[in-house]
């Protein structure tokens, strides 16, 4: 049997790979964590540049529709070319320096960036960021736009809805099989309200539902997309008590603004930052060591095998890049692994 093409996450996350082998067609993730936890730095590293130098490197066709809600265009463009900068020259540079606004923009530096903004421009040939679609319908059909460009609808039948309207179904096929799409919604918080012929979608609550529904139905079981929404966790759930009891953890139970389609979610990816809750020790890890920079990854939720996972991973701070923590000690001591010092700031 032929091995089926995938996103994998082996080199990105070798311990996590061992449970999720990567971002598979047709299914549908949830990232979520409170405010300032790096839900889109996280999405933008792992669903949209690894999956980008995945595919190129292993001749997959790839599209990403990055809906940005939270950022601009100019604004996403600009942190990924600050990873590009990074991870080929070793340099930091802010959004800030980077438009101008700060200083340390030096003529060698400005090379660097021309010689990036080549790869910019290819990225932008797969990654597609839409800052001016707000509504879930409208979502939809930017995204189905796409889809008639690399493949095609083939009618399998029909139906008769409640109205007795007959209804005619069908199926994609892709021009090649193997292409790849990922749909990213960031963030599911910031979708608009909209008229919609087929029900009410006047709140946020229903905006969000409606949005998923248009997830499972559309664009993973039609089109067999990967889809990322990014959910923010409510704010309640920062409140003084839940510190006290230490239950800051993002959970299903705390998305924010609605949490029926958290039922729809077949993988749920937390995000935690122990320090801004001063949790001096998390997973065995001295959370003090990493000044700011230690990030936990759970896998909350995972319908196709085990669940209730975590990983630490080092966030490196003005990029957008998260490298997977080795583990706290040597396997089956109690002695602490050197690998980590590393890691420490």
């Amino acid at each position: 049997m032929q091995q089926p093409k995938f996103i994998s996450i082996q080199g990105l996350f070798p311990r996590l790979y061992k449970t999720v082998p990567g971002w598979i067609k047709g299914s549908y993730h949830c990232v979520t964590g409170s405010t300032g936890s790096g839900k889109s730095k996280f999405v933008k590293f792992a669903f949209a540049i690894h999956s980008y130098r995945y595919c190129r490197d292993n001749n997959i066709p790839l599209d990403i529709m990055w809906f940005a809600r939270e950022e601009s265009y100019d604004k996403f463009w600009t942190t990924i070319l600050a990873e590009l900068l990074h991870d080929s020259y070793g340099i930091s540079v802010t959004y800030y320096q980077i438009k101008g606004y700060h200083e340390g923009i030096t003529p060698e530096i400005q090379v660097m960036i021309d010689e990036k903004m080549i790869e910019i421009n290819e990225m932008k040939k797969v990654i597609h960021v839409i800052d001016n679609v707000a509504n879930p319908t409208g979502l939809l059909r930017e995204t189905e736009e796409l889809m008639k460009r690399i493949g095609t609808l083939v009618e399998t039948g029909f139906f008769v809805d409640n109205q007795g309207n007959v209804v005619k179904k069908h199926s994609f096929r892709y021009n090649n099989p193997d292409h790849h799409v990922i749909v990213v919604a960031d963030h599911v918080g910031l979708l608009a309200t909209e008229k919609n012929k087929l029900g009410p979608v006047n709140t946020l609550f229903l905006a969000i539902s409606k949005w998923s529904e248009y997830v499972l139905e559309e664009l993973v079981k039609k089109y067999s997309c990967i889809v990322v929404s990014i959910h923010q966790q409510e704010m309640s759930g920062e409140n003084v008590e839940h510190r006290k009891a230490n239950l800051v953890v993002p959970t299903e139970a705390k998305l924010g603004d609605n949490k029926v389609v958290g039922r729809d979610y077949q993988y749920t990816w937390g995000l935690f930052r122990p320090h801004k809750y001063e949790i001096a020790k998390w997973l065995d890890y001295e959370i003090t060591k990493f000044k700011k920079k230690f990030t936990g990854l759970l896998l909350i939720k995972h319908r196709d095998g085990e669940a209730d996972l975590a990983v630490g991973l080092h966030f490196h701070g003005i990029t957008n890049k998260y490298e997977e923590l080795p583990l706290p000690f040597i396997e089956n001591t109690k002695t602490p692994n050197p690998e980590l010092e590393r890691y420490y700031v």
